[in-house]
């Protein structure tokens, strides 16, 4: 984890990831924050009822993708309106 990063985590949109099954899932958040220093621990929110809250919560790890301002609304789309049961959202991301 990069520690600098870490403690500079603040409020902005987020696509947060995780695997399952050698499956990738992944959706955007506008919630994410650090709670405590040692141990390391971050909260998320993720709808109960989405894809990638099950991968979560079966894989035990996420990742947090923090999104700049200029990024490609067409991105925000596909990660925030469309289901990993559907489709692959990672088919384009290289």
């Amino acid at each position: 984890m990069n520690y600098e990063i870490y403690t500079k985590l603040s409020y902005g949109v987020y696509v947060i990831t995780s695997t399952k099954d050698d499956n990738h899932y992944g959706c955007v958040a506008n919630s994410a924050m650090q709670i405590t220093d040692k141990p390391s621990t971050i909260a998320v929110s993720v709808n109960h009822n989405n894809a990638t809250h099950q991968a979560i919560s079966e894989s035990g790890y996420f990742a947090i993708n923090v999104l700049q301002e200029s990024i490609d609304p067409q991105l925000i789309g596909t990660f925030g309106f469309k289901s990993c049961k559907e489709i692959n959202k990672f088919e384009s991301i290289s």
